[in-house]
């Protein structure tokens, strides 16, 4: 599928972030690449020639949220599509932009950050959490952060936990050097495709899991 298709400007420099508001809005926290996006590129820049695209999933059942992010994307003259996609139509939409950016406040495991990796694309994400067990300064752009204590709750999250505060400014610095700099931005991105297929292959890790099945295995039978 081309950028056509998925009805995206052709000629611009495409910054993704995906994600889903059912997973905690703010530990996603949009609003941050939003702001860093606005920070790196002036409002010419932003008109045709650099663009910001937000996929989101499930935005209708947060409707203060949903008025909010849609003000916020417009004012930077950005794409919100906050419709389902299928999964060849998500991957369509990772391979076609030019930089993946994520300044989430902490991740599980950072799946579209891995995936936008695995397609070669230069990814810029905050340095915390479960994306940086694959990221490292070779294949990819980390974010400095700050523990931030929790004022209140966030389910599951409560007041007194603490999760990542990404610097916007830095990350904005690095979004303009990915643009100013695309050769090295794209060294970085192949070289996260490289690892990412190495490293994180079905094989590789199934030799990892093996092992651990089988012992597991083992003990239930001496168990029993």
């Amino acid at each position: 599928m081309t950028r056509s298709d998925l009805n995206l400007p052709e000629d611009s420099f495409l910054c993704l972030f995906i994600f889903d508001a059912h997973s905690i809005i703010a530990r996603k926290n949009p609003w941050a690449v939003i702001e860093a996006f606005q920070q790196a590129f002036n409002e010419q820049e932003r008109q045709q020639a650099i663009r910001l695209v937000i996929k989101v999933s499930n935005l209708n059942a947060y409707p203060e949220d949903a008025k909010r992010l849609r003000a916020a994307v417009d004012a930077v003259n950005g794409i919100l599509i906050d419709l389902h996609l299928t999964r060849g139509e998500t991957n369509a939409l990772l391979n076609s932009c030019d930089v993946y950016l994520s300044l989430h406040r902490s991740e599980g495991y950072g799946l579209t950050i891995a995936e936008a990796m695995y397609l070669a694309k230069p990814v810029i994400a905050t340095a915390y959490s479960g994306n940086m067990d694959f990221m490292t300064t070779d294949n990819s752009f980390a974010v400095p952060y700050t523990l931030v204590e929790l004022a209140e709750d966030y389910p599951p999250y409560g007041a007194g936990n603490v999760w990542a505060e990404p610097d916007i400014t830095a990350a904005a610095e690095i979004l303009q050097g990915v643009y100013d700099h695309p050769e090295e931005a794209r060294l970085r991105g192949h070289r996260a495709a490289a690892h990412l297929r190495e490293q994180y292959n079905p094989a590789k890790i199934g030799q990892q899991v093996k092992p651990r099945l089988e012992r597991i295995l083992r003990n239930q039978s001496e168990l029993k």
